[in-house]
């Protein structure tokens, strides 16, 4: 009968530390969700001849997802795209730390490569040495119609010509902390009217359906590819749904986060 009694106490203990384990988990997540969305652009941007718009949708579990666009100058937009490795209000506080270093470094007029190599600097003894960030960064010129970019293992932006070729853009490099000293390569391409260039995390391709199939790039480029009419807002909701729909569920195991611009 005492057995029994202890063994009832134990069970109520284990118990309950079951759900207060289970009310920190939540309340982790609901901080890192809050850190993330709060430092995410509140409006898209607004640049003469383009229309550039961004989404971000946290999985329970925070992913650390990036994306921002930073005014250079009158005719200068910044747009940087990327993911922190890991999750929860960790991942989060990184990503939080990535926004603040590449916002500073794009302030000193540096090219993209030189950018992504001085936040790759500063990042490497500032954060969990078991933390990497994958990150595109590019620097929209409206009066020259180019974008320069450079690409620390982000998976590579779809571009959409007027003229209905699809292509990807540059190479992946290396991810920010996977090195100390690293050096990124430049490139630079001219947007013609009509061009379309999706940028995107790998939550968007990742997504499972119930039998494990995933979204993948090639479904993307697909949809994409029929997206004909609408905003970049509007094109950029109907992505994500689709994605959703594939999925058959509004939250995932990682973030997932997309931006989209346009030459008018």
């Amino acid at each position: 009968r005492q057995m029994g009694v202890y063994a009832i106490y134990r069970d109520i203990t284990e118990r309950k530390k079951a759900e207060e384990a289970r009310i920190r988990s939540q309340e982790e997540a609901k901080t890192a969700r809050n850190i993330q969305m709060n430092f995410l652009p509140k409006s898209d941007p607004i640049v003469p001849g383009y229309e550039i718009a961004g989404k971000s949708v946290p999985a329970f579990n925070v992913g650390g997802d990036y994306y921002d666009f930073i005014r250079l100058d009158e005719h200068r937009l910044a747009i940087g795209i990327g993911d922190v490795s890991g999750n929860g209000l960790a991942a989060s506080l990184v990503m939080a730390n990535l926004q603040a270093t590449v916002r500073g470094q794009a302030m000193h007029d540096l090219d993209p490569a030189q950018c992504l190599e001085r936040a790759n600097t500063l990042l490497f003894g500032s954060t969990d040495s078991r933390t990497f960030i994958s990150l595109f960064f590019g620097i929209l010129d409206s009066q020259k119609d180019t974008l320069t970019y450079a690409n620390a293992g982000q998976d590579l932006p779809m571009l959409f010509s007027a003229g209905g070729k699809s292509a990807t853009l540059g190479k992946r490099g290396i991810a920010l902390r996977m090195k100390q000293d690293v050096r990124y390569e430049k490139e630079e391409i001219h947007l013609n009217p009509g061009d379309r260039l999706l940028f995107y995390t790998d939550g968007i391709i990742e997504a499972m359906d119930s039998t494990k199939e995933e979204f993948g790039a090639e479904r993307l480029r697909d949809f994409f590819d029929t997206i004909n009419r609408g905003s970049a807002r509007e094109i950029i909701e109907q992505i994500i749904d689709r994605v959703v729909s594939h999925a058959g569920s509004p939250v995932q195991n990682d973030d997932m986060t997309i931006v989209l611009l346009r030459r008018r």
